[in-house]
């Protein structure tokens, strides 16, 4: 039986080179992703020595548009948590909607883009990676990023203005899923995070 080693992430059990491990968000530290994304790694291969896998929280600020961007190898799943996103998928941009509670998954190679339909509450999601390095592959689209722009920001638009059209499911009056502070810090969104996990923030 492997000892546990007490962390200020979390608390430790060795493997050989991979190293079990609980990590929460709350006392990560947060890093500017290449596709200009706020991240807060809680698995990955300099955290935990993985080979094939890595998650992150992502928080986006009110009205955030991430970078247009691809993961060359790598696939993806995303998790919402808190708030309503959009994800622009393909050179067309085709927007996908998905609100909390909701997985989302794209493809290695696909062009997309992340999107926060609210102007005024933060979103927070998990993201799951086949990349251990979590950014390993990321590659920019910039030539087509004014025209994404200008895609979210319709989306936008028409989410503040209530013409989007949005999943029947959604409930946009629900408390658990707004939160009350605009300016609110990446940590402010964590604690969001607890009330709707009920207060279990141990995966990314």
């Amino acid at each position: 039986m492997l000892a546990p080693t007490n962390t200020s992430n979390g608390i430790d059990y060795h493997a050989g080179s991979k190293k079990i491990a609980v990590h929460s968000a709350k006392n990560g530290d947060g890093l500017a992703s290449p596709q200009g994304q706020m991240l807060i790694p809680t698995v990955s291969q300099q955290l935990c020595g993985t080979h094939g896998i890595s998650a992150c929280t992502v928080v986006m600020q009110p009205g955030k548009v991430s970078r247009l961007h691809l993961h060359a190898r790598t696939e993806i799943v995303v998790v919402c948590v808190e708030g309503w996103a959009a994800t622009l998928i393909g050179p067309n941009f085709e927007p996908v909607l998905h609100g909390p509670g909701e997985f989302l998954y794209v493809p290695e190679g696909v062009i997309h883009a992340a999107v926060n339909l609210s102007m005024e509450h933060c979103l927070v999601a998990y993201e799951f990676r086949t990349d251990p390095k979590l950014n390993e592959d990321v590659v920019l689209v910039p030539e087509q990023e004014e025209a994404m722009l200008e895609a979210a920001a319709k989306l936008q638009d028409g989410f503040a203005e209530g013409r989007l059209k949005l999943p029947t499911h959604w409930d946009l009056t629900e408390p658990s899923n707004l939160s009350t502070d605009t300016h609110h810090s990446p940590r402010n969104a964590l604690r969001a995070i607890a009330h709707i996990s009920g207060g279990a923030l141990t995966s990314g």
